[in-house]
């Protein structure tokens, strides 16, 4: 029996991938008497097991309610497996595996077939970009207009401080289109020397996801998305063909919260905090957008102590626990610091203050976009070819000013 809890590299089944028309021709007269949705399911597995050779797949259900497509289902990809195991086309090779990067349920493994060789060979795989849902309100995923109804029928919570997203569904939908379709879908991403086995898809396409009333961020669906790369790796990328730059704002959620009380945030925000409580700069970052996005002081120790799992030296609990300082006291810092802040601290502010970071990375985009510029977003900063870094700057500034009112620094 394998070990349950061995975590293995083989990469996860991409649900979101194109079929090719020769796949999809004889997988659907094969199995004619299939539901469309086992069809499609089995498509895509022989699809990634052309490409990949050994891919891993969830078993478990929760794992579809969250990140299922209209045709990818637990029901219908389980189905699909067996289909195709039963074909000749899958090898089942590890069962009961913990999925690398997928800590929430037990996983398993298919290997090629038999009869794979049968579908032909497949270079590599290509994100099937008109499939992907557009944006995602409370884990209801959207892939056209026709599901708009849905999803404002549905409760978003909103507190009394938030944005009301549901009169604005249509006009974010409208712009995740144009930014998909007319921008990202046409850009190809390559790379300049990145490791050895580090794959990126070569096209891109961006949910923008809504939770509990905000959050509104852009994510990448499909493989491993260039938003999961380390900044320094991501300076390796290329962009249409080009060398890329990354500019991002500096210190944005504070500079939102000063914002919302009507005044200019100082530029050395986080610095003002080192001063009082001698921690790092990284950690008074980390400590301030913990206090803000906090329910309570009790979550807030919590959120502390967890740092202390990571091992590391310069986890947020090594060093408070180094200066003898407590998290109570770090806040007490901030607050002198920064007396504006004290009406946010243990409030829950992070969906809210996700949501106006996003507008406002929104609004750069198609800006950049109606100026022909390639430009992809990574929640506060955008990457783009390295000739626009003048005109990209320029317009992150000014469109953090026209939204908020204020001056932010941009690098």
């Amino acid at each position: 029996m394998p070990d349950k809890s061995t975590h293995y590299s083989f990469p996860f089944f991409n649900q979101h991938v194109k079929v090719p028309e020769r796949v999809k021709v004889k997988v659907y007269a094969s199995h004619a008497s299939e539901y469309d949705d086992v069809r499609h399911c089995i498509g895509l597995i022989v699809t990634n097991l052309l490409a990949l050779g050994e891919v891993a797949y969830s078993r478990n259900s929760n794992f579809y309610t969250e990140r299922g497509t209209r045709l990818f289902t637990w029901t219908s990809m389980l189905r699909a497996v067996d289909a195709s195991v039963k074909a000749g086309y899958a090898v089942r090779s590890h069962e009961g595996y913990r999925a690398k990067g997928y800590a929430t349920g037990l996983s398993s493994t298919i290997v090629a077939g038999p009869r794979l060789t049968e579908f032909g060979t497949l270079a590599k795989l290509e994100l099937d970009a008109e499939s992907l849902p557009l944006i995602s309100v409370d884990n209801r995923q959207v892939f056209d207009a026709d599901g708009l109804p849905a999803v404002e029928n549905r409760t978003v919570r909103v507190n009394s401080e938030s944005t009301a997203l549901l009169p604005r569904l249509r006009g974010i939908y409208g712009e995740a289109v144009r930014l998909n379709r007319e921008y990202w879908n046409q850009m190809e991403v390559g790379t300049v020397s990145l490791p050895a086995g580090t794959v990126c898809m070569g096209q891109v396409g961006l949910t923008r996801v809504f939770k509990g009333g905000g959050v509104g961020r852009w994510f990448q669906r499909g493989g491993l998305s260039y938003q999961d790369l380390p900044k320094e790796e991501r300076r390796r990328l290329l962009l249409d063909g080009e060398e890329v730059a990354e500019l991002d704002y500096r210190a944005m959620h504070p500079h939102i919260l000063y914002a919302w009380v009507n005044q200019q945030c100082p530029d050395d925000f986080y610095e003002r905090v080192v001063k009082l409580c001698d921690c790092s700069r990284d950690a008074v970052k980390e400590l301030v957008l913990a206090a803000v996005n906090a329910p309570s002081y009790k979550s807030l120790s919590s959120a502390v102590n967890s740092t202390q799992r990571r091992g590391a030296e310069s986890s947020l609990y090594a060093q408070l626990k180094e200066i003898g300082l407590s998290a109570r006291d770090a806040v007490g810092a901030i607050v002198q610091a920064h007396p504006v802040l004290e009406r946010y601290v243990f409030t829950a502010q992070a969906n809210r203050l996700m949501l106006a970071e996003s507008d406002i990375m929104t609004a750069v985009l198609l800006r950049l976009m109606s100026q022909s510029i390639p430009a992809l977003p990574i929640h506060d900063s955008v990457i783009f070819p390295k000739r626009h870094y003048e005109i990209v700057k320029k317009v992150m500034e000014e469109e953090y000013r026209r939204k908020m009112g204020f001056d932010i620094e941009v690098s």
